[in-house]
């Protein structure tokens, strides 16, 4: 490790079973002490660090402008620039003070319960009195919620300031430059240590085989497949359709074949049951049907009257047919084609 690197590390065991275990992440951060009079790498890319974090930065860069200038100003208004300096470095010093709890420097002395010890009914209200001179040190609203760590460097922090103070107050910006650089690395080191290392979840993945691995071996990966089984209901009108077919051959050849009696047999009950319910829509095709199958049985030619009676009953008593699978059809070609015929029909007329 080098100076400013950092160290994440964990322990790992595993007994005769192999059964493994691990301990927590553990940090350590070596400081790079050789960098304490630098400004390189106190600055990010990104601007995540308050105002406050910057103060002091600033102040190194005018004191070094400072002490620049030197040789071209007057000794009054170095000596002006210096003090300066020290007032903003006591305003940066007490802000962080807050954090410490530490008391105001500005010398007035406020307190909403002065007015009521004007009353003369708190003449002996020692409570009272109490409250308004004591500084509540143990109250639990302004204790800090900072670890012992960052108090103790934050104390540090102040210590440096302070110094710094004192250097450029006295007009010594030259001797001051030191401490300012300390205090802005103890600042950056105290962000530093806000950050929250959060372990990965531990997950095990199954070991790699390195003879397969870039093998181009896709024997064993099947490709995806989605299979649905579509049970078809059967059409209970079926024989309906199956004697229209029937009677239209009738009605052209004027001949019949053995199966077509089956046929017409299960029609006519489909009619008769209909007929039960609607007699005056479906009696007339029973009859006609059964005339047509008597008919078909003696040999007799059959009249295309009654199979146009017939033909009417059984398509009344049909419905639309379910819907068989079947290739998708993309409407898109449908809406590009038929305005393609429609101008070629326009073309021929």
């Amino acid at each position: 490790m080098q100076p400013g690197d950092e160290l994440y590390f964990y322990v790992k065991a595993i007994d005769n079973n192999n059964q493994e275990t691990r301990s927590d992440i553990y940090i350590i951060h070596l400081p790079d002490t050789a960098q304490l009079m630098s400004l390189e790498g106190l600055a990010n890319g990104i601007n995540l660090k308050p105002e406050y974090f910057r103060s002091q930065r600033q102040i190194i860069i005018e004191t070094e402008q400072l002490l620049k200038d030197k040789d071209t100003i007057s000794a009054e208004e170095f000596k002006n620039r210096s003090n300066n300096l020290g007032i903003d470095q006591k305003m940066l010093r007490l802000r962080y003070g807050k954090f410490l709890g530490e008391e105001n420097e500005s010398g007035t002395f406020e307190n909403e319960g002065l007015d009521k010890l004007g009353d003369p009914g708190n003449f002996s209200n020692a409570d009272l009195l109490k409250d308004v001179f004591t500084d509540k040190h143990d109250n639990a609203e302004d204790a800090t919620f900072l670890e012992p760590e960052v108090k103790n460097q934050l104390k540090a922090t102040l210590t440096e300031m302070w110094d710094a103070e004192l250097r450029l107050r006295t007009f010594k910006p030259q001797e001051a430059l030191p401490f300012e650089y300390k205090a802005l690395r103890l600042l950056k080191d105290l962000q530093q240590k806000s950050r929250a290392y959060v372990a990965k979840t531990n997950f095990k993945t199954t070991p790699l085989d390195l003879q397969k691995r870039l093998s181009g071996d896709l024997s064993k990966v099947g490709a995806p497949r989605l299979q649905k089984n579509i049970e078809l209901k059967t059409d209970p009108y079926q024989a309906a359709r199956q004697a229209l077919g029937v009677l239209e051959h009738l009605k052209l050849a004027g001949k019949s074949k053995d199966t077509w009696q089956e046929i017409l047999g299960k029609a006519t009950l489909l009619l008769n049951e209909s007929a039960i319910k609607q007699p005056a829509l479906y009696l007339s095709s029973v009859q006609a049907i059964r005339k047509i199958t008597n008919d078909i049985n003696e040999g007799n030619p059959v009249s295309k009257t009654d199979i146009i009676v017939a033909e009417n009953g059984l398509q009344r008593l049909l419905s639309v047919p379910l819907e068989k699978p079947s290739a998708e059809i993309n409407d898109g070609d449908l809406q590009l084609s038929k305005p393609y015929f429609d101008n070629l029909q326009k073309k021929h007329q």
